[in-house]
């Protein structure tokens, strides 16, 4: 899953709808915010996106005390469906 923090300008604007208009894909819209955002792409901070698996594999790299938010992606990983019979992910 990714998310997007885009700061529109007219120039910016134009210079999407001439991209957008060269595709034609299934997957067009996926196909296209790649394309666009892929030179200028920067990840978001792992205090602002943790992903439970990241916490798993490498704690090490962690700070649980700067941690904004946290993705409960993994199966498993949902503390509001924890019954304590599952593995742990990881």
């Amino acid at each position: 899953m990714a998310y997007y923090v885009i700061n529109y300008s007219k120039l910016r604007i134009w210079s999407m709808i001439k991209l957008y208009s060269t595709l034609i894909t299934l997957a067009c819209k996926l196909d296209f915010l790649n394309m666009y955002f892929e030179k200028i792409y920067r990840p978001i901070p792992l205090i602002y996106n943790l992903v439970l698996a990241m916490l798993w594999r490498h704690p090490e790299n962690v700070e649980l005390d700067k941690v904004k938010v946290v993705h409960y992606c993994a199966a498993g990983s949902k503390p509001w469906r924890y019954t304590g019979k599952e593995a742990k992910n990881g």
